[in-house]
C-alpha cells in the first residue's frame, strides 16, 4: 500500500501531484491547503496566550483545540479524495456498468462537499478569534482565512467539475461566498 499522504513530506506531496497519474488532484490539494490554513491559524491560537492574553487564552486554546481537529480531518479528506477518485478512474478503464460508476463519482462528490463544509466552520473560528489575536499574528491568520478560502473555491471547482448540476452546488457556492465575505471584511493588509 502507498504511503498516506499525511506520512509525506512537501517535496514528495507535491511531486505525487505533479506525476502523469489522476490522484492525487485538485480535491487533494484543496484538502492539504485547509489542513495549512487550520495549521496556521493554531500557530496563531499558540501565540495567542501568556499573561498578556490572559483575557482570551480561553478562547485561544479552544480555537487551537479545533484547528488541531480540523487539520488531521482535512489531511484525512485529502487522502479520502485521491481514493475515492483513484476508485472513479478503476470502475472507468475497467467499463464497468454505468450504475457503478454513477455511485462512485456520488460517494467521491461528498469529499469536496465535507471539505467546505469543515472550511466554513474554520472560516467562522477564524473570523471570531480575530479581535482575540495576539497582533504580531494577524497577518498568519490572514493568510490562513485566505489559504482557507481558496481551498473552498477549489473544492468547489472539483465538485462543479465532477457533476456540473450538483444539487449540492448552491450550498458549495454559499460556503464559498461567506468565506469571500469574511476575506473581504479583513480589508487591505496593514
Amino acid at each position: 500500500m502507498a504511503t498516506a499522504f499525511s506520512q509525506l513530506g512537501l517535496d514528495a506531496f507535491s511531486g505525487a501531484l505533479a506525476e502523469r497519474c489522476p490522484a492525487p488532484g485538485g480535491g487533494a490539494a484543496a484538502a492539504v491547503a485547509a489542513a495549512i490554513a487550520a495549521a496556521l491559524a493554531a500557530m496563531a491560537a499558540n501565540y495567542t496566550n501568556g499573561p498578556r492574553h490572559a483575557d482570551v487564552q480561553a478562547q485561544a486554546e479552544a480555537l487551537l483545540a479545533t484547528c488541531q481537529g480540523l487539520r488531521q480531518r482535512c489531511l484525512a479528506l485529502a487522502q479520502a479524495d485521491a481514493d475515492a477518485y483513484a476508485q472513479v478512474q478503476k470502475l472507468r478503464q475497467a467499463k464497468a456498468e454505468q450504475a457503478a460508476i454513477a455511485t462512485a463519482e456520488a460517494e467521491a462528490r461528498q469529499i469536496p462537499l465535507q471539505l467546505l463544509a469543515l472550511s466554513s466552520e474554520l472560516g467562522e473560528n477564524l473570523q471570531a478569534f480575530l479581535p482575540a489575536c495576539n497582533r504580531w499574528l494577524l497577518a498568519d491568520l490572514r493568510a490562513a482565512l485566505h489559504l482557507l478560502y481558496g481551498s473552498a473555491q477549489a473544492a468547489r471547482e472539483i465538485l462543479h467539475a465532477g457533476n456540473p448540476e450538483a444539487p449540492e452546488a448552491d450550498e458549495a457556492r454559499r460556503i464559498c461566498q461567506q468565506l469571500n465575505r469574511i476575506c473581504q471584511s479583513l480589508g487591505e493588509p496593514g
